[in-house]
């Protein structure tokens, strides 16, 4: 008897949908078909979710996916406005790594050295505050930022 209903049904939808195709014109037809697919798509989902086939998550990102499908055209129209926003954050960031220029009298004092220290000690002065400061150990990114060039223009004028 539930099988009979259930056929009945779908007897009906169909009905209602050929109905619906003949009062479109032939230039939506495209349309229609989408719509027609996406909405078989969701019923499917919703009986497997019911009939407990497929997971109530998973239901729920496929009927998400038509709302994906329509939102793609406007993520990318302000793509560059994100894009934009981002490059403003990271340039008013204080933590953003300097590109100043360094002196060499700078670059010894925030090793911690005297001036003409050796080669062997300029990179234990560097190993030993990176392993204080590194940013994976909740350091800060500009001042390992400062260490690194401090280091790196120390090592180029012994060369």
């Amino acid at each position: 008897m539930a099988r009979l209903i259930v056929l009945i049904a779908l007897a009906l939808i169909l009905l209602i949908i050929f109905k619906q195709f003949k009062k479109v014109p032939k230039a939506q037809w495209g349309n229609m078909y989408w719509k027609l697919i996406l909405g078989g798509l969701g019923v499917i989902l919703v009986l497997l979710a019911v009939t407990g086939r497929i997971h109530w998550i998973g239901a729920m990102i496929g009927a998400l996916l038509p709302f994906i499908r329509q939102s793609i055209p406007l993520l990318i129209r302000f793509f560059p406005l994100l894009k934009n926003f981002v490059t403003a954050q990271a340039e008013a960031s204080p933590h953003a790594p300097s590109t100043t220029n360094l002196d060499t009298n700078t670059a010894y004092s925030i090793l911690g050295l005297q001036a003409g220290a050796s080669k062997e000690e300029i990179i234990t002065a560097h190993r030993k505050m990176m392993q204080k400061i590194h940013p994976d150990r909740g350091g800060s990114d500009y001042l390992a930022a400062q260490i690194n060039q401090a280091k790196d223009l120390l090592l180029e004028s012994l060369s």
